[in-house]
């Protein structure tokens, strides 16, 4: 991934799937430009249109890393997390007097890397706002937020060109023997290519989960969930029984790799998933 432009602290990269040129965000917008999957010739899969490309925006002195993909229109944005309410809009505002420090922190860092992600795809100065601890986003995307006690990040598409994704980051180590017992099925555990894949494997059914709650609404228990990672940075997912979310969770695919001594693991699900 090549360096695009670096503006104030923030390091922005583009990545051009086939063709080179250099298309912006608003060429979706375009009159006579089709968001229709069928029409652009994707089926389904991340080949992608050559117009696609994935943006990332690096806040705080975060290291720029490269995605482990490249095929969505998906944009990302990383930073610290610090006490930002000063910079949330109205809208993200309600319930802030009833949060603690720690949440108030998390949360406001976490709305600040999803509008920033936003802009990345020219969608700017719109609130995300939350049902729950759920965030809501603008019509037209689909996003996922995480953080850890130190890192924030946030990931968004436009709607037309993935159906559902999930992100998450665990501090690396974090899972120990004890956890891994409740949250790992044996045969992810005797899997694992290092110890602390456990933690990968953790944060993996979390961003599993993230993907396919908003696209079906089912509630899935960490055993309900078996993940099959591989050593090229890439895993599946499965349900150890029928589900309504069964075909969801298999149609998806995701990445992990690691990030500042965190991993990240992002699940991404195609349309007809």
């Amino acid at each position: 991934m090549t360096c695009d432009r670096r503006v104030g602290r923030a390091a922005y990269y583009r990545e051009p799937l086939i063709d080179k040129r250099p298309y912006a965000p608003e060429f979706f917008d375009r009159p006579g430009v089709s968001r229709n999957l069928a029409q652009d010739g994707l089926d389904g899969t991340f080949r992608g249109a050559e117009a696609l490309m994935p943006y990332c925006g690096f806040l705080d002195g975060i290291e720029p890393f490269e995605l482990p993909f490249g095929e969505p229109n998906v944009a990302l944005a990383c930073g610290r997390v610090d006490d930002h309410t000063r910079e949330l809009l109205a809208a993200e505002r309600a319930g802030l007097e009833r949060m603690g420090d720690v949440r108030r922190r998390e949360y406001s860092s976490g709305r600040r890397v999803a509008r920033h992600a936003l802009e990345l795809l020219g969608i700017r100065d719109v609130a995300v706002t939350t049902h729950g601890r759920v965030p809501v986003w603008p019509s037209g995307s689909v996003g996922s937020i995480t953080h850890s006690r130190s890192l924030a990040l946030a990931m968004v598409a436009r709607a037309g060109n993935v159906a559902g994704m999930g992100v998450d980051l665990e501090l690396e180590r974090r899972v120990t023997d004890e956890l891994a017992g409740r949250v790992l099925l044996r045969r992810e555990r005797e899997r694992s290519v290092e110890k602390d894949w456990r933690t990968m494997l953790f944060a993996a059914k979390e961003a599993v989960y993230k993907a396919v709650n908003p696209l079906v609404g089912e509630y899935l228990e960490f055993g309900d969930v078996e993940v099959k990672a591989e050593e090229d940075g890439t895993f599946g997912a499965i349900t150890t029984r029928p589900r309504r979310s069964t075909a969801t969770i298999e149609a998806g695919q995701g990445f992990f790799q690691r990030v500042e001594g965190h991993w990240l693991c992002v699940f991404l699900v195609p349309y007809g998933g």
